[in-house]
């Protein structure tokens, strides 16, 4: 059995130490024990709480959408840090205020200069939702450039998504999403990746729907 460990504290107190639980002994002959391994349960602000909310959201945001930044933007050993920072400064752009909720249709997941699809609609019917947009193809344009639809769950914080099957002249992609989905509220998103991977376009946020 370990050895309590005691020591005479400057303020008169002898205090011990044994598996965990502290003693002391005060001045007016009273001890008073304590579990050091305990939780220290103490309540936050407001303010507090609504930050620790608003960094769960942004934390679930980029697990679920992880892997899609990682294609969009290729693997490379600064894709979680990148990322992460860039979510968290879109979030805070996205009006993520003390009491506001997150405004999805300003976050960004990919950016850059290249041209994004043209009148961009989607809908949802039974388990599957459609992405539409104009696939005519202009001299600023690539037919074979990479269309990358995304689906967000806000309530269950999962993605389904697509980076390799569908081109920019191809004008529709199709999402299966899981059935236990339906009556959940889910969001949509659209970036363009060129054909050789070099450019990408900023992300069009196409709305959100029930499922």
């Amino acid at each position: 059995m370990p050895m309590a460990k005691a020591y005479k504290s400057p303020f008169g107190q002898i205090s011990g130490q044994l598996r965990g639980v502290v003693s002391r002994k005060m001045k007016n002959g009273n001890m008073v024990l304590y579990d050091y391994n305990a939780p220290k349960n103490r309540e936050m602000s407001i303010a507090q709480q609504t930050q620790v909310d608003r960094f769960k959201q942004v934390n679930k945001f980029v697990s679920a959408t992880l892997d899609y930044v990682k294609k969009c933007k290729g693997s490379s050993g600064k894709v979680r840090y990148e990322a992460v920072s860039q979510n968290l400064k879109r979030m805070k752009e996205a009006n993520l205020g003390e009491g506001e909720a997150m405004d999805y249709s300003k976050i960004v997941l990919a950016d850059g200069d290249f041209v994004n699809v043209n009148n961009g609609t989607v809908s949802v019917t039974d388990d599957k939702v459609t992405f539409r947009w104009n696939g005519k193809i202009t001299p600023a344009v690539r037919g074979k450039d990479i269309a990358m639809p995304l689906v967000y769950n806000e309530s269950r914080h999962e993605a389904v998504f697509e980076c390799t099957s569908y081109k920019r002249a191809d004008g529709v992609a199709e999402l299966e999403i899981p059935s236990y989905w339906k009556g959940d509220t889910i969001h949509c998103y659209m970036s363009i990746k060129e054909n050789n991977g070099t450019r990408l376009s900023d992300t069009l946020y196409l709305g959100n729907m029930t499922a």
